[in-house]
């Protein structure tokens, strides 16, 4: 049998192309294949909350504040026949509606929750009523859900207003100086000071007059304390007092550490002076 060359050589070079057609497909699939998987998978940004304001009322004392998430759900209602009281009301559904709490500001004195100064310098009580929630089966679980959910509030809704237990001594402007009433004696401390200060009182052991600072946006801070009469009390003695019966008793003060990270530089000079004011009130303490 004879081949004829021509045709072999023609059979050869069409195998050959063949074999390199297909690795080249080869290549080039899995090229592709790199390419998908290289390839960034599209992203749905996520959705981002929608940021609901809080619901503020303004008093002379402070604010009210009812947290966003239930702005659209409360009613607020404000009457001052004769005093200040600020009622609170949930929205429910099918038009329903349920009293929450009310917040009244008058005379100091108990049940009040606490008490704030006026403008005028004047104590004024915090008085809360709470409303009864008993729900039965006629009412919607959402709406005895949120129901609860605003009760717990409250707290909240007291934050703005700086209240201090009841007898805690408001201070009197007297000319360049703020007079804080004990029964023991008279304080007197810078005026400048007016709109930081915050007293609290406690008669655990003696009486113990504690001083705060409220500067900028942060909480309020102790920054130093006096005691008057008090067997375990912290701080050193600066006099002695007597009470109505001729009794001598230690009066003693102390400072607290401040920690002030975070704070701007003009916040944290702006409370070191005023703790550092301790001194004009003890020097006047001592003069009497």
């Amino acid at each position: 049998m004879r081949f004829d060359k021509n045709k072999m050589i023609l059979i050869g070079v069409a195998a050959v192309l063949t074999i390199v057609l297909a690795v080249l497909v080869i290549v080039a699939l899995g090229k592709m294949d790199d390419l998908k998987i290289s390839q960034p998978q599209e992203t749905t940004a996520p959705t981002q909350p929608e940021v609901v304001e809080d619901l503020t009322v303004e008093t002379p004392y402070g604010n009210l504040t009812f947290p966003g998430q239930w702005a659209d759900h409360v009613l607020v209602e404000r009457t001052e026949d004769p005093d200040l009281t600020i009622a609170f009301t949930a929205k429910l559904s099918d038009d329903k509606r349920h009293d929450l709490f009310d917040i009244r500001f008058g005379e100091a004195v108990d049940p009040a929750v606490g008490q704030v100064v006026s403008s005028e310098g004047v104590a004024v009580g915090v008085h809360v009523t709470v409303h009864p929630f008993n729900p039965d089966g006629s009412w919607a679980v959402k709406d005895s859900d949120m129901v609860s959910n605003m009760l717990e509030c409250l707290d909240t809704v007291l934050a703005g207003l700086n209240m201090v237990p009841l007898g805690t001594p408001i201070p009197e402007i007297s000319g360049e100086e703020m007079v804080i009433e004990t029964p023991y004696c008279k304080l007197y401390f810078p005026v400048r000071w007016k709109e930081e200060l915050r007293l609290t009182m406690d008669e655990t052991d003696g009486y113990d007059l504690v001083f705060h600072a409220v500067i900028g946006k942060y909480d309020a801070v102790p920054i130093f304390a006096v005691n008057f009469g008090g067997t375990d009390a912290k701080g050193s003695s600066v006099c002695r007092l007597t009470t109505e019966n001729d009794v001598p008793f230690d009066v003693r003060a102390r400072t607290f550490e401040l920690e002030l990270e975070g704070w701007s530089m003009v916040d944290q000079s702006t409370i070191m002076a005023m703790q550092e004011d301790l001194n004009h009130l003890l020097t006047k303490l001592m003069a009497e």
